[in-house]
């Protein structure tokens, strides 16, 4: 009968975690959850690096060494022609040596919208090498010690429209690669050349790009050595802009160490008159430096080739699904104007889907706004809109993703909290007690355990042993965000979840998994990964110190990645025997270590009351 009671006991705070797991599929705000103080924040950065829950948050570099490395990905393609493989809304920050490292394929592959930010001792942004058949499209691309884009003994490649800048040495550079297009790219600021083909480079065709304020030539083909040959000849420049490079000096602002290369139509900002018949091209060629031969542009644009652009912005909060009260902070990731001119932005909303929109402020400098909410009608529904404005005029639009309500009515919270509450579970589970005595008991004796679940986890462990799960989970809560933090330039988002943000962080399949087959012996290789250092959280480590047969650990460990709890880290070690392959806990697996310790909490609450004990002996 004592036991029968304490797995009641125990029954009652797993149906209380299962319904907050319900909860959470629903995308509920729950009252019951209060995170930790410190992984709340009241304002979090915005750079370009800020989260954007549409893409995926990638802690390690990619590397692909061959072409089946793609599958290893888990990427949409066939790496075929008209179904290429793409990379695609990856946001990758840290001191990597290269964020994006491909070479010896030659299937179809796209690199396209992903936010790369090398850290202090990240070399390289992208790097190519002897590769065919690759498009490198709509990335911002920024920070790296050496270079942005390296493309080494490759051909075939196209990249285009992105923004590259802020890079040690070179924006992009090219060796010993052929067929190469360079198409209406932003290159700005870098700290040596815009653009680079540095040797044996031919058939490199460079239209319409912007290279603006990079320290040396914004584009020099060849080595700067007298006499050096460097092979590269019968490469295009046309329709480019050349603004302000090698601005230290009075020289060109391009080199050109090859032959037969071809400078048409570019525009060069400090050489714009004469133009005596007024028909947009200067009258006097526009001379490219060289030690080999004489080059130049015969025909260069008193304009510009190519207007400014904006690299807009996005909407970081509210992006749709939320419930907006009181005072609300705007945020959305800062916008870049191609010219280096300031941005203002204006702030809209409107409340038929985008037929009409009202400013809510107008020449805002910072990407965020306190907005005030308290004067809109109850159960008001809209989207948000940015409007980025650069002193040249050039605007770029951005808008939330999905509809949110405003002021939605206090007895419709009211209700929301109470459908939340741990009350009205507490009927629940009232109601449901004769259920667990008679059969959940029953089946429990009946069955031979294999594998437990959540329940059963939680039931098998007595007081003391169920405090030392608890240290753990503790330690390593704090384990995971120490590292998490560690290996990020900006993880303010993951000091600010809210509820609703982690309500919406999983997808549905993997609520459901959750709630029907996640596992006991997942629970506790969770916490163990979590709580040992990264050089013991490989699975002979943790069948050993588990007791859980290898197999089994490994396959729970293979279970816990496909879900992406689990992330590897890769060392020297591992690479010379896999068995020692190591893991560490994702923001997913932090998150849902966070909702276990919700729960344990309140079942060691229950567990100290002696009174219970003490009447349990009794019965016994």
């Amino acid at each position: 009968m004592a036991k029968a009671i304490h797995f009641i006991l125990f029954t009652l705070i797993i149906i209380n975690f299962q319904l907050l797991m319900i909860n959470l599929s629903d995308g509920t705000v729950l009252s019951s959850i209060d995170l930790d103080k410190d992984l709340k924040s009241k304002e979090s950065s915005s750079s370009l690096t800020s989260i954007n829950f549409e893409s995926k948050i990638s802690e390690i570099p990619i590397e692909i060494q061959e072409n089946k490395d793609f599958e290893k990905l888990n990427i949409q393609g066939k790496g075929i022609r008209n179904n290429p493989y793409i990379i695609e809304n990856f946001n990758i920050t840290g001191s990597f040596e290269r964020l994006i490292d491909i070479r010896n394929t030659d299937v179809y592959f796209e690199i396209k919208n992903n936010r790369l930010n090398s850290l202090s001792k990240g070399l390289y942004g992208i790097f190519l090498a002897n590769v065919t058949h690759a498009t490198i499209s709509n990335n911002l691309i920024k920070n790296s010690k050496f270079h942005g884009v390296v493309v080494s003994s490759s051909n075939v490649i196209t990249i285009e429209n992105n923004w590259i800048t802020n890079h040690t040495n070179n924006g992009i550079e090219i060796h010993n690669s052929f067929e190469i297009t360079l198409e209406n790219n932003i290159i700005y600021e870098n700290g040596n050349f815009g653009i680079w083909l540095r040797d044996n480079v031919q058939d490199v065709k460079i239209f319409d790009n912007t290279l603006r304020r990079n320290y040396n030539y914004g584009l020099s083909i060849g080595y700067g050595y007298l006499n050096e040959n460097p092979n590269c000849y019968n490469n295009e420049i046309e329709r480019n802009n050349f603004l302000e490079n090698n601005y230290q000096s009075n020289k060109s602002q391009a080199r050109d160490h090859g032959k037969s290369n071809i400078f048409l139509n570019n525009y060069w900002s400090e050489w714009r008159t004469p133009d005596e018949n007024e028909n947009n091209i200067v009258d006097i060629p526009y001379l490219i430096d060289s030690f080999i031969s004489t080059n130049n542009d015969s025909f260069p644009l008193v304009n510009r080739a190519k207007l400014p652009e904006i690299f807009k912005s996005q909407l970081l909060y509210p992006k749709g699904g939320e419930n907006l009260v009181k005072s609300v902070i705007v945020e959305w990731s800062p916008a870049l104007d191609s010219m280096g001119q300031s941005i203002n932005y204006t702030l809209s909303l409107s409340v038929d889907n985008g037929l009409t929109w009202d400013n809510i402020a107008e020449n805002l400098v910072k990407p965020r706004y306190e907005w005030d909410v308290t004067t809109y009608s109850e159960n008001t529904v809209g989207i948000l809109k940015i409007e980025a404005k650069s002193l040249t005029g050039v605007k770029q639009v951005s808008f939330s993703t999905d509809s949110f309500t405003i002021n939605k009515p206090g007895w419709q919270i009211l209700v929301d909290d109470l459908i939340n509450s741990f009350f009205l579970q507490l009927v629940i589970i009232v109601s449901l007690l004769l259920l667990v005595m008679f059969l959940g008991w029953f089946q429990f004796k009946k069955r031979i355990i294999k594998d437990m679940e959540i329940s059963e986890f939680i039931y098998t462990f007595k007081e003391k042993q169920m405090r030392k799960i608890y240290h753990k989970l503790i330690i390593g809560i704090e384990n995971v965000k120490t590292e998490l933090l560690s290996t990020s330039e900006n993880l303010s988002h993951l000091l600010s979840y809210d509820q609703a943000v982690i309500a919406n962080i999983y997808p549905p399949d993997i609520q459901t998994e959750m709630k029907s087959s996640f596992k006991g012996k997942s629970v506790l290789i969770l916490i163990e990964i979590a709580y040992q250092p990264i050089t013991k959280s490989n699975t002979s480590y943790l069948a050993k110190i588990l007791k859980i047969p290898q197999q089994t650990t490994s396959d729970e460990v293979k279970k816990l990645y496909d879900l992406k709890y689990l992330k590897p880290c890769v060392s020297k070690e591992t690479l010379l025997d896999t068995r020692k392959k190591n893991y560490s806990l994702t923001e997913k697996g932090l998150i849902f270590l966070h909702l276990l310790k919700e729960s344990l909490t309140t079942t060691i609450t229950k567990m100290k009351r002696e009174e219970i004990y003490e009447e349990i002996e009794e019965l016994s």
